[in-house]
């Protein structure tokens, strides 16, 4: 699934704000809530 990852956000809960981030974060903060766009749509 990394793969086909396009865009990914993370939502910083500090500054209550969504951060660009490399697809291969999701892999490093599994726990943390992202939004994941690929070639199919959001996540």
């Amino acid at each position: 699934m990394l793969d086909r990852m396009k865009y990914v956000w993370r939502f910083n809960p500090e500054t209550q704000d969504f951060d660009d981030v490399l697809p291969l974060m999701v892999r490093n903060d599994p726990g943390a809530y992202y939004v994941v766009r690929d070639g199919f749509g959001d996540l």
